[in-house]
């Protein structure tokens, strides 16, 4: 929960930067809950629209729909 705080409150003081927002996501998909992983996925999905993931973080939709239908 620490970690998730931490990344909102970055996010917040710097919205534009995609390096912030991937943390986020990565703090969104360790809570688990539907809730937090739906948020997680609307972030990758916008990033990703945006074309502003990197080669590493662009399996993250997949993987986070999968954890999706696994709660």
């Amino acid at each position: 929960q620490q970690a998730l705080d931490i990344a909102e409150k970055l996010v917040q003081q710097e919205p534009g930067r995609a390096d912030r927002q991937a943390d986020l996501v990565i703090s969104l998909s360790r809570m688990g809950d539907r809730g937090s992983l739906t948020r997680a996925l609307e972030i990758v999905r916008r990033l990703e629209g945006e074309g502003r993931l990197t080669a590493q973080q662009s399996g993250w939709r997949g993987v986070i729909e999968q954890m999706l239908q696994e709660v």
